[in-house]
């Protein structure tokens, strides 16, 4: 993943990075280090909103776990001012 003229990840890439990355390490491993990240590096904050952005489309809405660990970093970013409004998914019924 290369990084623009700003020094922060180009979000176009960002989908790439994590079609490739989830299937292989798991939605919930990924939103963990995502949250681990934002934790000891509040500068990526910026980054990680756009891989949060992208990421939406990637949460295995029939698994609660992933649900909730969705909804718990769309509060925290929520919290540290981040993103306005949090995207709150429902799971799916089935």
């Amino acid at each position: 993943m290369s990084l623009n003229a700003k020094g922060t990840i180009d979000i176009s890439e960002m989908k790439h990075w994590l079609k490739c990355i989830v299937p292989r390490l798991g939605f919930q491993s990924v939103v963990l280090r995502l949250m681990r990240k934002l934790d000891s590096d509040p500068a990526a904050g910026n980054d990680i909103e756009k891989a949060r952005y992208q990421l939406m489309r990637f949460v295995p809405r029939a698994d609660m776990r992933a649900v909730k660990t969705w909804r718990e970093l769309n509060k925290v970013m929520a919290k540290r001012g981040l993103i306005s409004k949090p995207i709150f998914l429902k799971p799916d019924a089935g």
